[in-house]
This record gives structure tokens, C-alpha cells and sequence, in this order.
């Protein structure tokens, strides 16, 4: 994560590294809303769940799945839970680490 800007754009997110140059795309197979990262996984909001992978995008989690309208926005705290917006129900939806 470290050196690299993450950018979503509709069902892909970009990476580039910290001079702008493109490095890859990544299909995510879903709406992505937005992309935070606690410096070991990214995390990806993307519409019915928060999409948890590693730097390589390797699927680890999908939190939340069943419980989100739309998951617009993500934010994380340094005990591990996740704050995510469910625009349409008009919540916002708490996650603990497991």
C-alpha cells in the first residue's frame, strides 16, 4: 500500500504509483463507492458489502454481505471495526473484527 494511489472508477480501481504513472486495473465485478486501507488490506465499498483484500486483491472477506443497501463510504478505527453508510436504508453499519 505503501507508494501507491488506489482510484475507483465505476467496477475498476486503478493503481498508480506516487509520480502518477499507471501500473494496473482491477476488475472488482461490482460498483465501487470507496477504498480505504488499515497499512495490511484494502478496503472496498461496493454497494452490498465491503470488499476485504490484500494488496494483490485476493478476495479475503466480503463484510457485510446481506447487511448493506449501499455501501457509499468506509471508514475504519484503530481497533479494527469498520463504519460504512448505507445510503438507501439510511444507516450506518458497524463491523467488529472478528
Amino acid at each position: 500500500f505503501k507508494n501507491k494511489v488506489y482510484v475507483s472508477s465505476r467496477q475498476v480501481v486503478q493503481v498508480f504509483d506516487l509520480n502518477g504513472v499507471f501500473l494496473k486495473n482491477i476488475e472488482t465485478g461490482n460498483q465501487c463507492y470507496d477504498i480505504k486501507n488499515d497499512g495490511e488490506n484494502l478496503y472496498l465499498g461496493c454497494g452490498s458489502y465491503i470488499l476485504k483484500t490484500d494488496e494483490d486483491f485476493k478476495v479475503l472477506e466480503k463484510i457485510g454481505e446481506g447487511l448493506l443497501d449501499t455501501s457509499t463510504s468506509i471508514a475504519l478505527d484503530d481497533e479494527g471495526n469498520i463504519y460504512s453508510t448505507s445510503i438507501y436504508d439510511r444507516k450506518i453499519k458497524i463491523f467488529k473484527p472478528n
